[in-house]
């Protein structure tokens, strides 16, 4: 049985392999808009920002938290 070890990050439990891809398809993102030649300084900032965005809305939607949920009966009031 393959053990697929999980760290807490901001109370989330992920792996660190999803974690590392989340990077990397980030990272990748971002250096293909930041480093296209033609584009002059003032378009850099603001398609950094929207790769940012589309890098994280990438990586929310294939990348899924693994969250720990317990339920505990309690008194109804």
């Amino acid at each position: 049985m393959k053990k697929n070890k999980r760290v807490t990050l901001w109370g989330e439990y992920i792996s660190i392999k999803d974690f590392l891809l989340s990077l990397l398809i980030s990272l990748s993102i971002l250096l293909i808009v930041i480093l296209m030649p033609a584009l002059n300084k003032d378009l850099k900032l603001i398609l950094g920002l929207s790769a940012v965005v589309i890098g994280f809305i990438i990586n929310t939607i294939w990348i899924k938290p693994k969250r720990n949920v317990k339920v505990v009966k309690g008194e109804r009031k």
